[in-house]
């Protein structure tokens, strides 16, 4: 079967069982080799009190057990390794039943340096009076945490994940010393991510389990090149979908590779005769196989489009958010903003403190970010805020945006306060209030039921909704050439509860629009839209969820021509598709400003065995606009009729391509067929090459 995907060109096609080391097809036919055990973090025990891998001796002799050092793995073989895996499932616990002294240490080591020493500092920010930073404990997750012990169990979750982190790049670094070659993948599959700014940088390969938050972390942490892949496949509980999971990886842009389950601890996907299954054959190997011809190595090489719609990502807040649950759980907001993204068709990216700084705002376009549940912002962040609202940017907060410092330490007042016009009390009152949000257009929205705090007052800020006990619910304030809107009520509770209610979608794309997103898409409930970035193109892909209704449109807001990728067909210039009258559940489409022209095909050369022939492609001159970057699939096609896979080619290009096809000695004679097809347009062009008498 892998080597049906020699030259398939989707980035990554990866088959295992419970280790993952197995067989891997990244545009030829590769290997993949386990570098690694399993990475568990939190493993002392009553035997091994210092089990940990801040103990360089337990992580030495780890190594030496499972004989992965890449001197002695790798050996002769790294010429024929496209991939080294660091683990399956790999994961932490921030729980310690026996807390290893070399670990404690650590984490000692790491507060003297998040203090710069300063003992009073984290004595003011903890409540607390130790006369060392030898005296510091680890904190008993399993027990509750008290308000003021906030900064101690978030410092203790973030060095637990700057281990985690920190295993991984001292794996990888180990393999590089090894096998320095920068083409290589090095990551880990099928694992937890931990902190992505502080796991992903370094590493060139990362496989969570399919979840809609690790994808968008991958997407928007990882380097452009990071191969994502999400497995799927011989799950004996997901056969029933079929290759649905495959076509939801592929069009949903967070993967761009496929880590396919060969086994469940049963029927795997090879039957007893070594024959396909027939679940395997009849309804994933067709998906494998179209998936790989074209629509796969398509989107592989483009990134999410991006639409302005930025999302601060904070994990002090999160983790902050797991002990102060008054005003809602950590992280509910950000994880609603991502499925109302998703389910509008527009493609969200998330932004670090730290990203903000490098100014990446401007340089991605960005036009709105939303702050979900900011509990902690660090002061510089604030300012950087501040500064890119002054020069046209938007920021939407919901409640209580502010009030701690990165370290989760509350502060004395809220250091956006003077940004939102606002004065909040650090205690805060929440109270469970409804109120009526007039809208941008017509109507009104009702949020009901929804987390306040009681005690926000307005300074500067004009109160756009006020409830009729005094409370504000929406304030605004323009600063400079921008805008700020405060949104004084849980967000996520609203989002989760109302996900479906029109006016909420009105209310979300008023402040979309307000900022300048075009929010003119309009996807019907149950569709899934993604949408691509290409060179002079768009793509847009749909995905009808099980029980939505077909024959529905999908509105794009202006006329575009429109080619659907899957059936190769020009729809013309329209403004609107139905995605049910095309390819089915899962399609694809390309968006261009004008008609993608035809082109010409001509050998270069004469055919002969032991040569290659040139196959020279010649786009047509564009009409109205300039040549945009194109993909071309060469296939050969055998006397038989049947595609010859091994010289199967792609090509990206916007002028001209030469594709070289080499013809072996033992080349079978008779009539070939070559043919050319561009994947966005469906267009094709034929040659026929005889090897009868050569």
């Amino acid at each position: 079967m892998m080597s049906q995907f020699s030259k398939a060109g989707f980035n990554t096609f990866m088959t295992g069982g419970d280790a993952g080391n197995a067989l891997v097809t990244a545009r030829g036919d590769v290997h993949c080799m386990d570098m690694c055990f399993g990475v568990k973090l939190g493993a002392a025990n009553a035997k091994e009190p210092d089990a940990s891998f801040a103990n360089p001796e337990f992580f030495q002799k780890k190594l030496d057990q499972k004989n992965s050092a890449p001197n002695k793995a790798a050996g002769p073989y790294k010429d024929y390794i496209h991939i080294y895996n660091l683990g399956d499932e790999n994961g932490f616990s921030y729980s310690r039943p026996i807390v290893a002294p070399s670990e404690l240490k650590a984490f000692q080591e790491f507060l003297k340096a998040e203090y710069a020493g300063d003992l009073a500092l984290l004595n003011k920010e903890w409540k607390s009076s130790y006369a060392s930073f030898e005296d510091i404990t680890v904190p008993d997750m399993d027990k509750p945490i008290a308000m003021d012990g906030i900064p101690w169990k978030h410092l203790w979750m973030r060095f637990v994940e700057k281990l985690y982190a920190d295993v991984h790049h001292r794996l990888a670094e180990d393999i590089r010393k090894n096998d320095p070659d920068p083409k290589k993948f090095i990551g880990a599959e099928g694992s937890m991510m931990g902190d992505p700014e502080m796991t992903l940088p370094g590493l060139t390969m990362w496989g969570p389990y399919p979840n809609r938050l690790d994808n968008a972390l991958m997407r928007s942490f990882g380097s452009p090149d990071l191969l994502r892949g999400n497995w799927w496949g011989g799950y004996l509980a997901q056969r029933s979908s079929g290759g649905q999971p495959l076509w939801e990886q592929v069009l949903g842009g967070g993967a761009n590779a496929s880590f396919y389950f060969q086994s469940d601890g049963g029927e795997g996907m090879i039957g007893p005769d070594m024959s396909f299954t027939d679940f395997f054959e009849k309804e994933q190997w067709p998906v494998m196989l179209e998936v790989n011809a074209g629509v796969g190595p398509l989107l592989a090489h483009l990134p999410t489009m991006k639409t302005g719609l930025g999302i601060f990502f904070t994990r002090s807040s999160d983790q902050a958010q797991s002990v102060d649950v008054r005003f809602g759980s950590g992280g509910s907001t950000r994880d609603a903003l991502l499925t109302w993204a998703e389910a509008a068709g527009i493609p969200a990216f998330f932004y670090s403190s730290k990203q903000i700084g490098e100014g990446k705002l401007a340089a991605d376009g960005v036009k709105i970010l939303f702050l979900p549940q900011a509990l902690c912002v660090d002061d510089a962040t604030a300012k950087n805020l501040a500064d890119w609202v002054e020069k046209g940017g938007t920021v939407v907060a919901d409640i209580r945006p502010g009030l701690r410092n990165q370290r989760g330490a509350l502060r004395e007042s809220g250091v956006l306060d003077k940004l939102f016009g606002v004065t909040q009390d650090m205690t805060g009152e929440p109270k469970t209030l409804t109120a009526k949000i007039p809208l941008a257009s017509e109507g009104s929205l009702e949020v009901a039921n929804v987390i306040v705090d009681a005690k926000l007052k307005a300074v500067d800020a004009k109160p756009q909704v006020t409830t009729s006990e005094g409370v504000p619910m929406v304030l605004t304030r323009d600063v400079g050439k921008g805008k700020v809107i405060l949104l004084n009520f849980s967000l996520g509770k609203a989002l989760a509860n109302q996900i479906d209610d029109p006016a909420l979608d009105a209310f979300m794309k008023g402040l979309l629009a307000g900022a300048g997103v075009d929010t003119t898409l309009e996807v019907p409930t149950g569709y899934i839209v993604t949408r691509f970035q290409g060179d002079g193109v768009q793509f847009l892909s749909c995905r009808i969820n099980t029980g939505a209704p077909e024959g529905k449109a999908v509105r794009l807001g202006r006329k575009m021509q429109v080619y659907d990728v899957r059936l190769g067909k020009d729809l013309g210039v329209v403004d609107e598709i139905i995605p049910s009258a095309g390819a089915g559940k899962n399609t694809l489409y390309t968006l261009s400003e004008q008609a993608i022209p035809a082109f010409d095909l001509k050998l270069s050369g004469k055919p002969a065995r032991g040569k290659a022939l040139g196959i020279a492609l010649t786009p047509q001159a564009a009409k109205g606009g300039p040549a945009v970057k194109r993909f071309y699939r060469l296939s050969v096609f055998g006397p038989d009729g049947v595609e010859q896979m091994p010289l199967r080619d792609f090509q990206w290009a916007k002028g001209p391509v030469n594709f070289q096809l080499p013809l072996a000695l033992n080349f079978p004679g008779g009539a070939h067929r070559v043919e050319v097809t561009d994947i966005l347009t469906g267009q094709k062009q034929s040659l026929t090459i005889d090897l009868s008498n050569k």
